[in-house]
């Protein structure tokens, strides 16, 4: 068995090579896209690590529709901050292409078709929970 298939592989060394060849370069590109999305991962866990690494708990409301107001009633900011062990809480709105950008002149800005998406978070009242701050404008 071993003599016909030293004999086959001398016999066609193109083939063999050819063959050889393609399963390099098929492991290559698996072992590639592998890479590339464990490293892709890493990146975006470190990255919500760093944007919410100080928040253990996040309350949300029980319905996530379009049509809910943009605001975050005081009572439930009390009901969260009462109890036991809360050692801060601060409401949070974020909202997803519901912005719309204004140029400097008072006009719409129009977004591009293929623009990333447009993420609107509030600011809030400036206390250790939030991880934005404006560096300049309003």
């Amino acid at each position: 068995m071993f003599k016909l298939t030293l004999k086959n592989i001398l016999g066609k060394k193109l083939r063999y090579l050819l063959t050889t060849i393609a399963v390099v370069v098929a492991v290559s590109f698996v072992v590639g896209v592998f890479v590339l999305t464990d490293s892709l991962r890493a990146s975006f866990d470190a990255l919500a690590a760093d944007i919410t690494g100080g928040t253990d708990l996040v309350v949300r409301h029980s319905e996530v529709t379009a049509f809910l107001p943009l605001s975050v009633p005081d009572k439930s900011i009390e009901i969260v901050r009462s109890v036991d062990g809360v050692a801060s809480a601060e409401p949070v709105i974020t909202t997803l292409n519901k912005i719309s950008l204004v140029k400097d002149d008072g006009e719409l800005a129009v977004p591009a078709v293929n623009q990333a998406p447009r993420i609107g978070i509030n600011m809030g009242s400036g206390s250790r929970l939030s991880n934005l701050f404006v560096v300049e404008g309003r």
